[in-house]
């Protein structure tokens, strides 16, 4: 499953944008252009600071990079990913409890074995933000970085949980999620095929073939509901 999560991180990401970042992280682990203080719904500021962040990390994980476990560049990331952690911005509630959380856990798996205890228990705290009560597509954002935090915490009961939750959401529903007539509800009975129904269906298809051939597989009749979801409902 690890090997299956880190798969999309094994190209190298662009070089110039790797010396950009690099060249513009400040001493103490910040980017000057990055608004920490920003509160913006939509697209929150602080989160520029973990998006260069994964380009980092990718560059110092790649096999294919030129910098794959570069010592200095791991330095760059440790001060980076330290002040993140320590400085700790919030915005409730998708960016605190989703979108920081699920970038960091991706941050987090490609340096897995080479985190410190204080990236580790600080960072799993952050993760534990994703918590496991909601509905639709926000149950499967915030399950799969808790089965990010199962593999980086070798907890194969929270995995099978995680994993099990995102499969029981595929089913039709009444209430937010797959409707009887294969639309898509999300925000209660808001139509939502598009957004959250489009990454409803992206991520159950990627999700199911990371799945596939192990102990935490999707079952044929959710597989097949999903494509009936995507054929008969999406599609058109």
């Amino acid at each position: 499953i690890k090997e299956r999560m880190l798969a999309s991180f094994m190209r190298a990401p662009d070089k110039d944008r790797v010396q950009d970042y690099r060249q513009t992280l400040q001493p103490d682990g910040h980017w000057a252009e990055v608004n920490y203080e920003g509160t913006a719904t939509t697209s929150w500021e602080p989160a520029q600071h973990l998006s260069h962040l994964i380009v980092l990390t990718q560059a110092w994980f790649s096999p294919e990079s030129p910098l794959h476990h570069n010592t200095e560049l791991e330095k760059q990331i440790n001060t980076a990913l330290d002040y993140w952690l320590h400085k700790d911005p919030r915005r409730r509630w998708w960016w605190d409890a989703i979108g920081a959380p699920g970038m960091l856990s991706k941050i987090m798996l490609m340096r897995d074995g080479h985190l410190s205890d204080f990236q580790m228990t600080k960072g799993g705290q952050n993760l534990e933000r994703a918590i496991l009560g909601t509905t639709g597509q926000n149950l499967v954002w915030q399950a799969e970085i808790t089965a990010r935090r199962a593999v980086l915490q070798r907890d194969s009961d929270l995995l099978q949980r995680a994993f099990e939750l995102i499969a029981s959401e595929i089913h039709i529903s009444d209430g937010e999620g797959i409707q009887e007539d294969f639309s898509f509800h999300q925000h209660k009975q808001v139509i939502y095929n598009h957004g959250y129904g489009a990454g409803f269906a992206r991520d159950n298809v990627r999700l199911a073939s990371l799945t596939a051939g192990t102990a935490f597989a999707f079952s044929p009749e959710k597989i097949a509901l999903l494509s009936h979801y995507i054929l008969d409902g999406s599609q058109w």
